[in-house]
């Protein structure tokens, strides 16, 4: 990512933008609250940036603003997603039984044993 930006200290500080700016090398104590925007947002390959320059001594920075999203690896995780959170889940409604006929169900032994236990519970022992 090329830069306009010039970091020297053998020239004066200059803001030349959008053609090239002339910065301190380092930065001073002034830098953290007097720091301006040049300019309008700047795309550059996958980022958005902007340079902000102190009012005071002139240091410049190019700041990353934010990462423009690749539409090819979006789109792939959005089908991904779509796929990844559904049961395949057979449909008993149209036929789909995977139970043989006549073949007992874990439901039909919970019923009967059920069943079972009701008639029995009505007895009482004689012993």
């Amino acid at each position: 990512m090329p830069t306009i930006v010039k970091y020297t200290d053998r020239q004066p500080s200059a803001n030349r933008y959008p053609q090239q700016i002339i910065s301190p090398p380092q930065a001073g104590a002034c830098c953290f609250s007097d720091m301006e925007e040049l300019g309008n947002h700047q795309a550059d390959g996958r980022w958005v940036y902007q340079y902000r320059r102190c009012r005071q001594c002139g240091y410049t920075v190019r700041v990353i603003l934010r990462e423009i999203p690749d539409a090819a690896l979006v789109a792939n995780l959005r089908e991904t997603l779509a796929h990844v959170f559904t049961r395949d889940v057979p449909d008993r409604h149209l036929g789909a039984s995977k139970t043989p006929k006549g073949a007992r169900t874990r439901a039909d032994s919970e019923g009967e044993r059920w069943r079972t236990r009701k008639r029995h519970a009505g007895r009482t022992s004689a012993t």
